[in-house]
């Protein structure tokens, strides 16, 4: 029996405003949560979900909750130019 991965949407606004508040490029941040800068990089466009075990990891290193950065499932982020 597999495991399931749980996955959440990701406020981009929210992710820029915490990486730009902490002083962090995408590279430094890929660094300190061990997640690829290409992942990050696609969270900051809303592109792609994220799964707990890069969410955690990633919230460590903004120093942030979870519900920090991410939407329920209801929410959606204004679609504006990024």
């Amino acid at each position: 029996m597999t495991k399931e991965k749980r996955s959440s949407k990701v406020d981009p606004w929210k992710l820029i405003e915490l990486r730009d508040k902490k002083g962090l490029s995408r590279e430094k941040l890929a660094q300190k949560s061990k997640v690829a800068s290409r992942s990050i990089e696609g969270w900051e466009r809303g592109d792609h979900r994220i799964t707990d075990n890069k969410l955690h990891p990633l919230c460590k290193a903004l120093g942030c909750n979870p519900e920090d950065i991410t939407l329920k499932d209801e929410e959606e982020f204004e679609d504006e130019e990024i």
